[in-house]
């Protein structure tokens, strides 16, 4: 089981990309749960509905 635990989700606003090995991690299925700990933007909200 994998959880992904994010705590800064303004990510599209402050970085450029994500490494590779990370994204090949968010993939629909493959992560079950999702905690964040921090702000949602709208962007990362869809993205994220999409992996869970």
């Amino acid at each position: 089981m994998l959880v992904l635990v994010l705590g800064d989700l303004h990510i599209p606003h402050r970085c450029s990309s994500l490494p590779g090995k990370f994204k090949k991690l968010l993939v629909p299925g493959r992560i079950q749960h999702i905690l964040c700990t921090g702000n949602l933007c709208e962007r990362v909200l869809r993205l994220l509905e999409n992996v869970s």
